[in-house]
Protein backbone atom coordinates (compact mmCIF):
# COMPACT_ATOMS: atom_id res chain seq x y z
CA UNK A 1 0.00 0.00 0.00
CA UNK A 2 1.11 3.66 -1.03
CA UNK A 3 -0.29 6.31 0.80
CA UNK A 4 -0.41 9.96 0.14
CA UNK A 5 -1.26 13.30 1.85
CA UNK A 6 -2.34 16.60 1.43
CA UNK A 7 -3.36 19.75 3.91
CA UNK A 8 -5.46 22.44 2.11
CA UNK A 9 -8.14 24.93 2.84
CA UNK A 10 -10.45 24.45 0.27
CA UNK A 11 -13.76 21.78 1.59
CA UNK A 12 -15.04 22.10 -2.00
CA UNK A 13 -12.39 21.80 -3.88
CA UNK A 14 -11.70 18.05 -2.82
CA UNK A 15 -14.79 16.85 -2.08
CA UNK A 16 -15.73 17.96 -6.12
CA UNK A 17 -12.63 16.49 -7.01
CA UNK A 18 -13.80 13.13 -5.87
CA UNK A 19 -17.08 12.76 -7.47
CA UNK A 20 -16.27 15.09 -10.88
CA UNK A 21 -12.15 14.77 -11.30
CA UNK A 22 -10.35 18.31 -12.12
CA UNK A 23 -11.84 21.35 -13.46
CA UNK A 24 -12.51 20.80 -17.31
CA UNK A 25 -11.89 17.55 -17.46
CA UNK A 26 -13.41 14.74 -18.99
CA UNK A 27 -12.32 12.20 -16.62
CA UNK A 28 -15.13 9.73 -14.84
CA UNK A 29 -14.04 9.09 -11.48
CA UNK A 30 -16.51 6.45 -10.75
CA UNK A 31 -17.05 6.98 -6.97
CA UNK A 32 -18.27 5.11 -4.65
CA UNK A 33 -19.03 6.38 -0.76
CA UNK A 34 -18.05 3.62 1.63
CA UNK A 35 -18.91 5.60 4.83
CA UNK A 36 -19.40 8.81 5.52
CA UNK A 37 -19.72 10.22 9.57
CA UNK A 38 -21.17 13.75 10.25
CA UNK A 39 -21.53 14.76 6.52
CA UNK A 40 -24.46 13.88 4.08
CA UNK A 41 -23.35 12.15 1.35
CA UNK A 42 -26.90 12.67 -0.86
CA UNK A 43 -24.40 15.20 -3.01
CA UNK A 44 -20.93 16.88 -3.53
CA UNK A 45 -22.54 20.35 -2.56
CA UNK A 46 -24.39 18.83 0.37
CA UNK A 47 -20.86 17.41 1.90
CA UNK A 48 -19.43 20.45 1.21
CA UNK A 49 -21.74 22.60 3.34
CA UNK A 50 -21.70 19.59 6.36
CA UNK A 51 -17.51 20.14 6.44
CA UNK A 52 -17.64 23.59 6.03
CA UNK A 53 -20.57 23.87 8.98
CA UNK A 54 -17.83 21.64 10.98
CA UNK A 55 -15.04 23.97 10.86
CA UNK A 56 -16.78 26.50 11.93
CA UNK A 57 -16.26 25.68 15.83
CA UNK A 58 -12.28 26.34 14.92
CA UNK A 59 -13.03 29.80 12.56
CA UNK A 60 -9.12 30.64 12.77
CA UNK A 61 -7.94 27.22 11.55
CA UNK A 62 -7.39 27.86 7.74
CA UNK A 63 -6.07 24.23 6.63
CA UNK A 64 -8.73 22.36 7.95
CA UNK A 65 -8.88 20.11 5.13
CA UNK A 66 -7.33 16.68 5.26
CA UNK A 67 -6.54 14.54 2.46
CA UNK A 68 -5.31 10.80 2.13
CA UNK A 69 -5.24 8.63 -1.10
CA UNK A 70 -4.42 4.86 -0.16
CA UNK A 71 -3.47 2.85 -3.48
CA UNK A 72 -2.84 -0.81 -3.02
CA UNK A 73 -1.14 -3.18 -4.84
CA UNK A 74 -3.19 -4.28 -8.40
CA UNK A 75 -2.10 -8.02 -7.05
CA UNK A 76 -4.71 -7.71 -3.94
CA UNK A 77 -7.15 -6.48 -6.58
CA UNK A 78 -9.17 -9.90 -6.18
CA UNK A 79 -9.37 -9.80 -2.68
CA UNK A 80 -9.94 -5.84 -2.08
CA UNK A 81 -14.08 -6.10 -1.96
CA UNK A 82 -15.86 -2.76 -0.44
CA UNK A 83 -16.43 -4.45 2.75
CA UNK A 84 -12.62 -5.29 3.05
CA UNK A 85 -11.17 -1.74 1.46
CA UNK A 86 -13.56 -0.15 4.38
CA UNK A 87 -12.18 -2.01 7.26
CA UNK A 88 -8.89 -0.69 6.33
CA UNK A 89 -9.80 2.75 5.40
CA UNK A 90 -11.52 2.39 9.13
CA UNK A 91 -8.31 1.29 10.74
CA UNK A 92 -6.54 3.90 9.00
CA UNK A 93 -8.80 6.48 10.34
CA UNK A 94 -7.99 5.37 14.00
CA UNK A 95 -4.75 4.75 13.69
CA UNK A 96 -4.28 8.38 12.10
CA UNK A 97 -6.08 9.78 15.46
CA UNK A 98 -9.05 10.90 12.58
CA UNK A 99 -11.97 8.85 14.35
CA UNK A 100 -13.58 11.91 16.62
CA UNK A 101 -14.27 14.26 13.62
CA UNK A 102 -16.28 14.61 10.13
CA UNK A 103 -14.45 12.30 7.48
CA UNK A 104 -15.73 10.29 4.36
CA UNK A 105 -14.00 7.67 2.65
CA UNK A 106 -14.43 7.21 -0.56
CA UNK A 107 -13.51 4.61 -3.63
CA UNK A 108 -12.66 4.99 -7.04
CA UNK A 109 -12.78 2.87 -10.07
CA UNK A 110 -11.19 4.48 -12.47
CA UNK A 111 -7.44 2.84 -12.20
CA UNK A 112 -6.37 -0.28 -12.72
CA UNK A 113 -5.13 -0.35 -9.30
CA UNK A 114 -7.63 -0.12 -6.43
CA UNK A 115 -7.69 2.60 -4.12
CA UNK A 116 -9.65 5.09 -1.55
CA UNK A 117 -9.35 8.90 -1.08
CA UNK A 118 -10.13 10.15 2.79
CA UNK A 119 -11.50 13.48 3.15
CA UNK A 120 -11.13 14.68 7.22
CA UNK A 121 -12.13 18.19 8.76
CA UNK A 122 -8.93 18.55 11.26
CA UNK A 123 -11.34 20.22 13.67
CA UNK A 124 -12.52 17.98 15.83
CA UNK A 125 -15.88 17.42 17.11
CA UNK A 126 -14.84 19.61 20.12
CA UNK A 127 -13.48 22.50 18.22
CA UNK A 128 -10.04 21.48 19.03
CA UNK A 129 -6.95 21.28 16.23
CA UNK A 130 -6.11 17.89 14.95
CA UNK A 131 -2.29 17.97 14.63
CA UNK A 132 -0.64 17.21 10.88
CA UNK A 133 2.62 16.65 12.08
CA UNK A 134 5.03 14.19 10.96
CA UNK A 135 1.33 12.28 9.09
CA UNK A 136 3.65 11.27 6.20
CA UNK A 137 6.24 9.00 8.48
CA UNK A 138 2.86 8.24 11.00
CA UNK A 139 1.07 7.27 7.65
CA UNK A 140 3.57 4.94 6.37
CA UNK A 141 4.38 3.45 9.62
CA UNK A 142 0.46 2.49 9.96
CA UNK A 143 0.04 1.69 5.89
CA UNK A 144 2.78 -0.98 6.83
CA UNK A 145 0.71 -2.17 9.94
CA UNK A 146 -2.13 -2.63 8.29
CA UNK A 147 -0.69 -4.39 5.39
CA UNK A 148 0.08 -7.46 7.76
CA UNK A 149 -3.16 -7.46 9.44
CA UNK A 150 -5.36 -7.38 6.58
CA UNK A 151 -2.77 -9.67 4.91
CA UNK A 152 -1.86 -7.13 1.64
CA UNK A 153 0.80 -7.06 -0.27
CA UNK A 154 3.23 -4.42 2.35
CA UNK A 155 4.84 -1.51 1.71
CA UNK A 156 8.21 -2.06 -0.69
CA UNK A 157 11.63 -1.84 1.42
CA UNK A 158 14.47 -2.97 1.28
CA UNK A 159 15.51 -6.74 1.76
CA UNK A 160 15.96 -7.93 5.27
CA UNK A 161 18.17 -11.11 4.18
CA UNK A 162 20.81 -8.64 2.07
CA UNK A 163 21.55 -6.66 4.79
CA UNK A 164 24.10 -7.00 7.71
CA UNK A 165 21.96 -9.74 10.55
CA UNK A 166 23.99 -7.74 13.66
CA UNK A 167 22.30 -4.50 11.87
CA UNK A 168 19.00 -5.69 11.76
CA UNK A 169 16.39 -4.70 14.25
CA UNK A 170 12.77 -5.19 15.59
CA UNK A 171 10.75 -6.48 12.76
CA UNK A 172 13.32 -7.24 10.60
CA UNK A 173 15.39 -9.42 12.94
CA UNK A 174 12.52 -11.81 13.36
CA UNK A 175 12.07 -12.01 9.68
CA UNK A 176 15.67 -13.00 8.93
CA UNK A 177 15.74 -14.98 12.36
CA UNK A 178 12.35 -16.89 10.88
CA UNK A 179 14.40 -17.12 7.33
CA UNK A 180 17.36 -18.89 8.38
CA UNK A 181 15.00 -21.45 10.55
CA UNK A 182 13.10 -21.97 7.85
CA UNK A 183 16.45 -22.70 5.55
CA UNK A 184 17.76 -25.40 8.53
CA UNK A 185 14.82 -27.00 8.91
CA UNK A 186 13.43 -27.50 5.20
CA UNK A 187 17.03 -29.01 4.25
CA UNK A 188 15.62 -32.28 6.50
CA UNK A 189 12.65 -32.16 7.35
CA UNK A 190 10.24 -34.64 5.57
CA UNK A 191 7.16 -34.75 7.61
CA UNK A 192 4.79 -31.75 9.06
CA UNK A 193 5.18 -33.15 12.34
CA UNK A 194 8.90 -32.75 12.08
CA UNK A 195 8.50 -29.29 10.78
CA UNK A 196 6.31 -28.16 13.11
CA UNK A 197 8.47 -29.48 15.95
CA UNK A 198 11.53 -27.72 14.97
CA UNK A 199 9.98 -24.87 14.32
CA UNK A 200 8.75 -24.30 17.51
CA UNK A 201 11.32 -25.08 19.32
CA UNK A 202 13.38 -22.24 18.02
CA UNK A 203 10.38 -20.04 19.48
CA UNK A 204 9.01 -19.84 16.07
CA UNK A 205 5.19 -20.10 15.91
CA UNK A 206 3.16 -21.09 12.04
CA UNK A 207 -0.37 -20.79 11.33
CA UNK A 208 -1.58 -21.81 8.43
CA UNK A 209 -4.75 -20.38 7.25
CA UNK A 210 -7.78 -21.18 5.77
CA UNK A 211 -10.31 -20.12 3.45
CA UNK A 212 -14.11 -20.48 4.47
CA UNK A 213 -14.49 -24.16 2.94
CA UNK A 214 -11.37 -25.12 5.08
CA UNK A 215 -8.78 -25.68 2.51
CA UNK A 216 -5.33 -24.24 3.28
CA UNK A 217 -4.38 -21.17 1.35
CA UNK A 218 -1.57 -19.91 2.94
CA UNK A 219 0.95 -19.76 6.29
CA UNK A 220 2.10 -17.35 8.73
CA UNK A 221 4.95 -17.24 11.04
CA UNK A 222 5.61 -15.46 14.32
CA UNK A 223 8.88 -14.55 16.49
CA UNK A 224 9.21 -11.79 19.48
CA UNK A 225 5.92 -11.18 18.67
CA UNK A 226 6.05 -9.63 14.95
CA UNK A 227 4.12 -11.77 12.53
CA UNK A 228 5.13 -12.50 8.99
CA UNK A 229 3.10 -13.94 5.95
CA UNK A 230 5.39 -17.30 4.09
CA UNK A 231 5.98 -15.34 0.91
CA UNK A 232 7.01 -12.42 2.66
CA UNK A 233 9.78 -13.97 4.44
CA UNK A 234 10.70 -15.78 0.74
CA UNK A 235 8.73 -17.22 -2.23
CA UNK A 236 10.06 -20.62 -1.79
CA UNK A 237 8.15 -20.23 2.62
CA UNK A 238 4.83 -19.90 1.16
CA UNK A 239 2.56 -22.86 1.92
CA UNK A 240 2.68 -24.31 -1.56
CA UNK A 241 6.48 -23.90 -1.24
CA UNK A 242 6.91 -25.59 2.04
CA UNK A 243 4.65 -28.33 1.20
CA UNK A 244 6.45 -29.13 -2.42
CA UNK A 245 9.96 -29.29 -0.04
CA UNK A 246 8.59 -31.66 2.47
CA UNK A 247 7.21 -33.65 -0.29
CA UNK A 248 10.59 -33.88 -2.56
CA UNK A 249 12.46 -34.53 1.16
CA UNK A 250 10.15 -37.15 1.80
CA UNK A 251 10.58 -39.11 -1.79
CA UNK A 252 14.68 -38.57 -1.42
CA UNK A 253 14.28 -39.96 1.83
CA UNK A 254 12.19 -42.72 0.58
CA UNK A 255 14.47 -43.41 -2.62
CA UNK A 256 17.72 -43.80 -0.25
CA UNK A 257 16.09 -46.59 1.85
CA UNK A 258 14.60 -48.25 -1.18
CA UNK A 259 18.22 -48.83 -2.38
CA UNK A 260 19.76 -49.37 1.27
CA UNK A 261 17.46 -52.30 1.20
CA UNK A 262 18.11 -53.51 -2.69
CA UNK A 263 21.73 -53.23 -1.39
CA UNK A 264 21.07 -55.33 1.72
CA UNK A 265 19.60 -58.03 -0.47
CA UNK A 266 22.22 -58.47 -2.57
CA UNK A 267 24.89 -59.08 0.24
CA UNK A 268 23.59 -62.48 1.93
CA UNK A 269 22.93 -62.03 5.40
CA UNK A 270 24.85 -64.68 8.27
CA UNK A 271 23.43 -65.44 11.32
CA UNK A 272 24.93 -63.87 14.43
CA UNK A 273 24.48 -66.70 16.60
CA UNK A 274 23.19 -70.06 16.63
CA UNK A 275 20.45 -68.91 19.00
CA UNK A 276 18.87 -66.35 16.20
CA UNK A 277 19.37 -69.58 13.76
CA UNK A 278 17.20 -71.58 15.94
CA UNK A 279 14.25 -69.01 15.86
CA UNK A 280 14.27 -68.54 12.50
CA UNK A 281 11.47 -70.15 10.68
CA UNK A 282 12.44 -72.93 8.23
CA UNK A 283 10.18 -70.87 6.15
CA UNK A 284 12.16 -67.69 6.47
CA UNK A 285 10.85 -64.38 7.07
CA UNK A 286 7.27 -63.49 6.03
CA UNK A 287 6.85 -61.16 3.31
CA UNK A 288 4.66 -58.40 3.65
CA UNK A 289 1.85 -58.93 1.36
CA UNK A 290 2.28 -58.10 -2.58
CA UNK A 291 0.79 -54.35 -3.76
CA UNK A 292 -1.72 -54.63 -6.74
CA UNK A 293 -0.82 -53.16 -9.97
CA UNK A 294 -2.83 -50.37 -9.63
CA UNK A 295 -1.77 -49.53 -5.59
CA UNK A 296 1.95 -49.91 -7.08
CA UNK A 297 1.08 -47.05 -9.53
CA UNK A 298 -0.34 -44.58 -7.16
CA UNK A 299 1.87 -45.31 -3.98
CA UNK A 300 4.35 -42.08 -4.28
CA UNK A 301 0.87 -39.67 -4.77
CA UNK A 302 -0.83 -41.65 -1.92
CA UNK A 303 2.12 -41.03 0.63
CA UNK A 304 2.01 -37.11 -0.11
CA UNK A 305 -1.91 -36.82 0.22
CA UNK A 306 -1.11 -38.90 3.48
CA UNK A 307 1.44 -35.79 4.48
CA UNK A 308 -0.99 -33.05 3.30
CA UNK A 309 -3.82 -34.48 5.50
CA UNK A 310 -1.63 -35.12 8.35
CA UNK A 311 -0.36 -31.33 8.46
CA UNK A 312 -3.86 -30.11 8.05
CA UNK A 313 -5.23 -32.31 10.58
CA UNK A 314 -2.20 -31.01 13.06
CA UNK A 315 -3.45 -27.77 11.97
CA UNK A 316 -7.32 -28.29 12.72
CA UNK A 317 -6.48 -29.36 16.24
CA UNK A 318 -4.28 -26.65 17.23
CA UNK A 319 -6.77 -23.94 15.70
CA UNK A 320 -10.03 -25.88 17.72
CA UNK A 321 -7.82 -25.91 20.95
CA UNK A 322 -7.29 -22.22 20.45
CA UNK A 323 -11.36 -21.14 19.46
CA UNK A 324 -12.02 -23.92 22.80
CA UNK A 325 -9.50 -21.75 25.19
CA UNK A 326 -10.64 -18.33 23.61
CA UNK A 327 -14.32 -19.38 24.62
CA UNK A 328 -13.73 -20.07 27.81
CA UNK A 329 -11.55 -16.57 28.16
CA UNK A 330 -14.54 -14.75 26.60
CA UNK A 331 -17.22 -16.14 28.80
CA UNK A 332 -15.01 -15.33 32.45
CA UNK A 333 -13.58 -12.12 31.35
CA UNK A 334 -16.14 -10.78 28.63
CA UNK A 335 -14.85 -7.59 28.27
CA UNK A 336 -13.43 -5.21 24.46
CA UNK A 337 -10.25 -5.63 25.85
CA UNK A 338 -10.34 -9.25 26.05
CA UNK A 339 -12.47 -9.54 22.29
CA UNK A 340 -9.31 -7.31 21.00
CA UNK A 341 -6.50 -8.95 22.34
CA UNK A 342 -8.54 -12.07 20.96
CA UNK A 343 -9.19 -10.91 17.48
CA UNK A 344 -5.24 -10.59 17.31
CA UNK A 345 -4.50 -13.73 17.93
CA UNK A 346 -7.23 -15.63 16.57
CA UNK A 347 -6.12 -17.95 13.21
CA UNK A 348 -10.19 -18.35 12.29
CA UNK A 349 -11.00 -16.06 9.38
CA UNK A 350 -15.05 -16.31 10.35
CA UNK A 351 -14.12 -15.46 14.10
CA UNK A 352 -12.22 -13.20 13.40
CA UNK A 353 -14.94 -11.39 11.60
CA UNK A 354 -17.68 -12.14 14.58
CA UNK A 355 -15.32 -10.68 17.34
CA UNK A 356 -14.31 -7.73 15.48
CA UNK A 357 -18.42 -7.39 15.12
CA UNK A 358 -18.79 -7.38 18.52
CA UNK A 359 -15.48 -5.05 19.12
CA UNK A 360 -16.77 -2.77 16.68
CA UNK A 361 -20.26 -2.64 19.04
CA UNK A 362 -18.30 -2.30 21.98
CA UNK A 363 -16.25 0.47 21.31
CA UNK A 364 -19.51 2.61 19.90
CA UNK A 365 -21.50 1.51 22.85
CA UNK A 366 -18.45 2.66 25.35
CA UNK A 367 -18.00 6.28 23.25
CA UNK A 368 -21.18 6.87 23.28
CA UNK A 369 -21.55 6.25 27.62
CA UNK A 370 -18.41 8.48 27.83
CA UNK A 371 -19.02 11.05 25.71
CA UNK A 372 -22.74 11.29 27.15
CA UNK A 373 -21.74 11.49 30.53
CA UNK A 374 -19.10 14.52 29.94
CA UNK A 375 -21.89 16.30 27.89
CA UNK A 376 -24.10 16.00 30.60
CA UNK A 377 -21.21 17.20 33.32
CA UNK A 378 -20.06 19.89 31.33
CA UNK A 379 -23.57 21.41 30.25
CA UNK A 380 -25.19 20.75 33.86
CA UNK A 381 -22.43 23.24 34.91
CA UNK A 382 -23.11 25.98 32.28
CA UNK A 383 -26.44 25.74 33.09
CA UNK A 384 -26.11 26.97 36.71
CA UNK A 385 -23.90 29.79 36.04
CA UNK A 386 -25.32 33.31 36.34
CA UNK A 387 -28.42 31.48 38.41
CA UNK A 388 -28.99 30.64 34.86
CA UNK A 389 -30.28 33.82 33.68
CA UNK A 390 -27.33 33.62 30.74
CA UNK A 391 -27.56 32.55 27.15
CA UNK A 392 -24.68 30.16 28.26
CA UNK A 393 -26.88 28.72 30.80
CA UNK A 394 -30.38 28.63 28.69
CA UNK A 395 -28.47 27.12 25.79
CA UNK A 396 -27.12 24.64 28.38
CA UNK A 397 -30.16 23.77 29.30
CA UNK A 398 -31.81 23.27 26.08
CA UNK A 399 -28.90 20.62 24.78
CA UNK A 400 -29.90 18.59 28.70
CA UNK A 401 -33.00 18.84 27.27
CA UNK A 402 -32.24 17.53 24.03
CA UNK A 403 -29.87 14.48 25.82
CA UNK A 404 -33.03 13.79 27.94
CA UNK A 405 -35.51 13.27 25.43
CA UNK A 406 -34.13 14.57 22.09
CA UNK A 407 -37.52 13.74 19.90
CA UNK A 408 -39.54 15.47 22.82
CA UNK A 409 -37.52 18.51 23.34
CA UNK A 410 -38.88 20.46 19.69
CA UNK A 411 -35.33 21.22 19.32
CA UNK A 412 -34.28 19.16 16.68
CA UNK A 413 -34.12 21.70 13.68
CA UNK A 414 -32.34 24.02 16.19
CA UNK A 415 -29.56 21.71 17.12
CA UNK A 416 -28.76 21.00 13.23
CA UNK A 417 -28.74 24.37 12.63
CA UNK A 418 -26.65 25.88 15.69
CA UNK A 419 -25.02 23.13 17.20
CA UNK A 420 -24.56 20.83 14.51
CA UNK A 421 -21.45 18.79 16.11
CA UNK A 422 -23.29 18.20 18.82
CA UNK A 423 -26.30 16.85 17.23
CA UNK A 424 -24.59 14.89 15.40
CA UNK A 425 -23.53 12.57 18.85
CA UNK A 426 -26.73 13.54 20.81
CA UNK A 427 -28.93 12.56 18.00
CA UNK A 428 -28.01 8.77 18.44
CA UNK A 429 -29.56 7.15 21.23
CA UNK A 430 -27.19 4.61 23.92
CA UNK A 431 -27.89 1.33 22.61
CA UNK A 432 -28.18 -1.49 24.95
CA UNK A 433 -24.51 -2.66 26.63
CA UNK A 434 -23.68 -5.63 24.03
CA UNK A 435 -22.40 -8.95 25.04
CA UNK A 436 -19.01 -10.38 23.92
CA UNK A 437 -18.53 -14.77 23.23
CA UNK A 438 -19.38 -16.99 21.00
CA UNK A 439 -20.38 -21.20 20.51
CA UNK A 440 -17.18 -23.23 19.87
CA UNK A 441 -19.10 -25.42 17.75
CA UNK A 442 -19.73 -22.75 15.34
CA UNK A 443 -16.31 -22.74 13.99
CA UNK A 444 -14.71 -25.39 14.96
CA UNK A 445 -13.81 -28.00 11.94
CA UNK A 446 -13.77 -32.03 11.81
CA UNK A 447 -10.28 -33.51 10.59
CA UNK A 448 -10.25 -34.77 7.02
CA UNK A 449 -10.27 -38.46 7.07
CA UNK A 450 -7.52 -40.47 5.44
CA UNK A 451 -8.56 -43.23 3.05
CA UNK A 452 -6.83 -46.75 2.59
CA UNK A 453 -3.97 -47.01 -0.12
CA UNK A 454 -6.61 -49.11 -2.21
CA UNK A 455 -9.27 -46.68 -1.47
CA UNK A 456 -7.05 -43.88 -2.74
CA UNK A 457 -5.61 -46.08 -6.04
CA UNK A 458 -9.25 -46.45 -6.90
CA UNK A 459 -10.11 -43.45 -6.83
CA UNK A 460 -7.49 -41.98 -8.46
CA UNK A 461 -7.70 -44.48 -11.38
CA UNK A 462 -11.70 -44.38 -11.91
CA UNK A 463 -10.70 -39.99 -12.20
CA UNK A 464 -7.65 -41.13 -14.99
CA UNK A 465 -10.00 -43.64 -16.96
CA UNK A 466 -12.69 -41.06 -17.20
CA UNK A 467 -10.54 -38.26 -18.06
CA UNK A 468 -8.88 -40.26 -20.68
CA UNK A 469 -12.34 -41.12 -21.99
CA UNK A 470 -13.88 -37.47 -22.13
CA UNK A 471 -10.53 -37.21 -24.46
CA UNK A 472 -11.14 -39.91 -26.39
CA UNK A 473 -14.43 -38.27 -26.98
CA UNK A 474 -13.29 -34.62 -27.45
CA UNK A 475 -10.37 -35.96 -30.30
CA UNK A 476 -12.99 -38.13 -32.37
CA UNK A 477 -15.06 -34.87 -32.47
CA UNK A 478 -12.33 -33.14 -34.22
CA UNK A 479 -11.20 -35.65 -35.83
CA UNK A 480 -14.58 -36.29 -37.51
CA UNK A 481 -14.98 -35.14 -41.29
CA UNK A 482 -17.80 -32.70 -42.97
CA UNK A 483 -21.15 -33.25 -42.54
CA UNK A 484 -22.92 -34.27 -46.38
CA UNK A 485 -26.60 -32.59 -46.41
CA UNK A 486 -26.11 -29.19 -44.85
CA UNK A 487 -28.41 -26.93 -45.88
CA UNK A 488 -27.91 -25.67 -49.51
CA UNK A 489 -27.49 -29.07 -50.77
CA UNK A 490 -29.36 -30.88 -52.29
Amino acid sequence: MIGKTSIGTSFGGCVRYQFEGHKHSQEQKQAEVLEAVGVRMSSASSMTADFNRGRLLNPDLGRAVWHTSVSFNPDDAAKLTNEKMLAVAQDYVQGMGLDQTQYVIIRHHDQPHPHFHLIANRVDNQGQTISDSHNYARSQALLKELSIRHELTPVAERRAHKQRPDQLQGADRSRHQIRQTLEQVLASCSSGQAFAERVQAQGITYQVRQNETGKAVGVSFAKDGHTFKGCDIARQYSYGGIMKQLEANYRQQQAAQAQKRAAHAVKPVEPVTPVVRAQTSPEGPKKAPELSEVERKWQADYQQQVQRVRLLNEQIRATNAWIEQAAQTLAQNPTLKTAQALKQACPDYGLRQVLEGQIKAGESYQFQVEWRAEQRQTLSRQAGSWFGLSSEAKEAKAKLAYLDDPKGSGLDYQMQEKHYSFWIHARQETKAKPSFGFQTSAYQKQEHALVSLSQFAQQRETAQQQEQAQQQRLNQYQNRGPRLGGRGMS
